[in-house]
């Protein structure tokens, strides 16, 4: 552009900032079942933007990208017990961080139980009416 006899540049590439600043958004899909006799369960979630995954509380997985759209992810190995601090967070390419999505409180147990039986004096065997 010339301007009284003087070259000007332009040096405004961009007026306006175009910075994605709209988070992720995660809901819950499918619930972990509870109780579960898996000590690795899955989990399904959504998200509006695909992005790098980060887990919190006692659950955490291989899985660490999610899509936009349905993401269905498999805990690493749990211990037996109740776990209620389970959390994902997605954060996207801009750095943008989700809400924090809470997992179900879920059961694991993988104890199978332990019959016994107690055959009174003089009583027939029960366990013959039982197989494998």
């Amino acid at each position: 552009m010339l301007v009284y006899g003087f070259r000007f540049q332009h040096r405004f590439h961009n007026c306006y900032d175009t910075k994605d600043t709209t988070a992720p958004f995660l809901a819950q899909v499918s619930a972990v079942t509870s109780p579960t006799n898996d000590s690795a369960p899955d989990y399904t979630f959504s998200s509006t933007k695909a992005g790098t995954i980060t887990y919190g509380g006692d659950c955490s997985s291989s899985t660490l990208s999610a899509v936009s759209g349905n993401n269905v992810i498999t805990f690493n190995s749990l211990t037996n017990g109740i776990h209620s601090n389970c959390t994902i967070r997605v954060t996207d390419s801009a750095g943008n961080p989700s809400n924090i999505l809470s997992v179900n409180t879920f059961t694991v147990d993988t104890i199978a139980p332990t019959v016994t039986i107690n055959q009174a004096s003089g009583q027939t065997d029960p366990t013959k009416y039982f197989s494998d």
